[in-house]
């Protein structure tokens, strides 16, 4: 049980130290993003089949603005084909 006490208060003291970090960090993100792309809905009452899926690729911007708001805006590319 002493063993446990000295483990858990430096996993603390990491685990504040990394939320404050991301608290602070204001800085512009970008990401990649890569998949599959699928229609399902009324023009296609079908379950989803791997045999119409097409590949996409993505890119998104984050911009924080505050300690709880951030900006986020996304683009995706894929073709979507019919059954």
């Amino acid at each position: 049980m002493k063993t446990l006490k000295p483990f858990c208060v430096a996993f603390l003291l990491c685990l504040s130290s990394l939320s404050y970090s991301q608290e602070t960090d204001k800085s512009l993100t970008i990401s990649l993003s890569t998949g599959a792309i699928n229609y399902q809905g009324d023009l296609k009452p079908n379950s989803i089949t791997l045999d119409h899926s097409n590949f996409s690729v993505g890119i998104f911007v984050k911009k924080p603005i505050s300690r709880w708001f951030s900006l986020r805006g996304g683009f995706n590319y894929g073709k979507l084909e019919a059954a």
